[in-house]
């Protein structure tokens, strides 16, 4: 099925289950201060990396700009961080947050 399978990092591992439901198995995650938890990646056929502020929510001041641009620059290294602490690392990763236009966090690892 759509969801079989599935696991999320999240700020809320609660706040994550309510929203995708309990099929999904949710892992807390400050993207900002730590690595991605190793338990939500081992074994994963595909990571989708979403992380980051929220680009909908309020005025594109020139703070939240760099809010914009350093959570997803920071959140992009920290789940490298993750997925390098893995034995069995997914076969494929997918960075879909604006345009993945900060590469420079961790180009070793995903080339």
């Amino acid at each position: 099925t759509y969801w079989e399978g599935a696991v999320a990092g999240s700020g809320s591992a609660a706040g994550a289950r309510d929203k995708l439901g309990s099929r999904v198995e949710a892992h807390a995650w400050d993207l900002m201060t730590q690595p991605a938890p190793t338990a939500a990646l081992e074994g994963a056929d595909v990571v989708f990396h979403l992380a980051g502020d929220p680009i909908a929510e309020g005025r594109w001041t020139a703070a939240k700009k760099v809010r914009i641009r350093e959570s997803r620059a920071v959140g992009t290294a920290n789940l490298v961080k993750g997925l390098e602490a893995c034995s069995r690392r997914p076969p494929v990763r997918q960075c879909a947050t604006l345009r993945c236009s900060w590469r420079s966090a961790a180009p070793k690892a995903w080339s």
